[in-house]
């Protein structure tokens, strides 16, 4: 949950000055009906983005259109005659007109306006056979509208979401919600966008690292990272060092540390025990950007075949016979798409007593090549107390954005 700051006037003015340019760039590469350069005159109104650490806000223009800015991009904008939003059904005639494209050229529009916005298709990380709502008609009118929504396959979620006007051939509404958009935010004079991300729990704070975390690591995660990887054959060097780390970050009050090396697996060490592991490739738990192409391939097993395979990966973690429910059938989910052959499956065994979590384990295999490419396991009858990792007093600051946490990002030194 982000934190929210009091917005000066003087702050939101220099955001709008700085995102203007922005919301003239998008509105000259869709030809939207919007005088160009966009001004300050051209704005009725401007809610600036009150959380902490972020660039953005909402613009309302004299003409009735509507521009929201966030994660260093233009995400959505809504004209006034924007129908997927209509809230009063009174107001339905006033869109009734004439269907001038079909289907398939209302879709070749939409596409072509996110290439030149420089979003081409095949770059996003969608499937690529949009949710197509079609023109409705009612009492023998029709309201000239398509609307195309593209999926993420990893959650199912709409990523892009466009509506066309079928009759002036034109966008009414378009939103990006993937983070696979996201950009760096503009430089706005007089903000310190980097200080104000560490105060705001945006990314965790540096601090040291000191020998007491370094024995920490040593003696207590590494040993049990290299153990987990050599169990299941993992391409990761052994014994592991600081020499490998990416970065590391310990969550404080989830007393989680989160290991990334420079291969791009990552880790999470927690109560003990290594509770998760990530390989590069992994789909339902990646890393963004994420690129289509790299995920397609061919079904080679079957969801028996999987289970199989996730059963035999938790045996050679020690988990055997009835260990973590691991002998009930689990719940599977595939990709959500119909038109991609993205062969994934990710396996979920929960077990609990009167509604209090025992165990889970979520895995997810990767068909194609056979092989396990992410594994999350927690279990309660695991769990034991371990040396902590050492913090200065007063560091409150939280790396999650959505579930506020205490997080603190420890520097690794570099080797002589």
């Amino acid at each position: 949950m982000p934190f929210f700051s009091p917005v000066s006037v003087q702050f939101s003015n220099a955001v709008l000055v700085a995102i203007l340019p922005y919301f003239s760039d998008f509105a000259a590469k869709l030809n939207l009906p919007i005088p160009l350069p966009i001004t300050e005159q051209h704005v009725a109104r401007f809610m600036c983005d009150p959380r902490e650490a972020k660039v953005g806000g909402c613009v309302f223009l004299t003409n009735g259109y509507t521009l929201w800015f966030e994660e260093g991009v233009v995400k959505r904008f809504r004209s006034p005659q924007c129908y997927s939003v209509l809230q009063e059904p009174d107001d339905i005639p006033k869109f009734y007109g004439k269907v001038n494209l079909s289907r398939k050229q209302a879709q070749a529009l939409a596409v072509e306006s996110l290439t030149r916005l420089g979003y081409p298709l095949e770059a996003c990380f969608v499937d690529p056979k949009p949710k197509v709502t079609p023109p409705a008609r009612l009492e023998g009118k029709v309201v000239p509208r398509y609307r195309f929504e593209w999926l993420d396959p990893s959650s199912g979620n709409t990523s892009i979401d466009v509506e066309v006007n079928a009759e002036n051939k034109r966008l009414e509404m378009l939103s990006l919600s993937s983070r696979n958009f996201w950009r760096e935010p503009p430089h706005v004079n007089g903000y310190d966008y980097k200080k104000a991300r560490r105060r705001s729990m945006r990314v965790p704070q540096d601090v040291p690292l000191t020998h007491s975390n370094i024995f920490v690591l040593e003696n207590v995660v590494f040993p049990q990272v290299a153990e987990f990887v050599g169990r299941l054959g993992w391409p990761v060097k052994t014994p592991v060092t600081t020499n490998q780390l990416q970065d590391i970050t310990y969550q404080r009050e989830l007393q989680e540390l989160y290991l990334r090396l420079t291969n791009g697996y990552r880790f999470t060490f927690a109560n003990g025990y290594v509770q998760a592991a990530y390989t590069p490739n992994c789909f339902f738990n990646g890393q963004p950007p994420m690129r289509i192409q790299e995920f397609l391939g061919k079904w080679k097993i079957r969801g028996a075949a999987a289970i199989k395979l996730a059963r035999e990966t938790l045996n050679k973690l020690g988990y055997s016979g009835t260990a973590l429910g691991i002998d009930k059938d689990p719940r599977i989910t595939r990709p959500f798409t119909k038109s991609l052959m993205i062969p994934r499956f990710l396996l979920a065994w929960r077990q609990d007593d009167d509604g209090i979590l025992e165990s889970s384990v979520d895995m997810e295999i990767d068909a194609n090549k056979k092989r396990v490419t992410s594994i999350c396991i927690y279990d309660s009858w695991k769990n034991k107390e371990v040396p902590g990792i050492a913090l200065p007093s007063g560091t409150t600051r939280a790396k999650m954005i959505y579930e506020p946490s205490v997080s603190e990002k420890i520097p690794l030194p570099s080797d002589p």
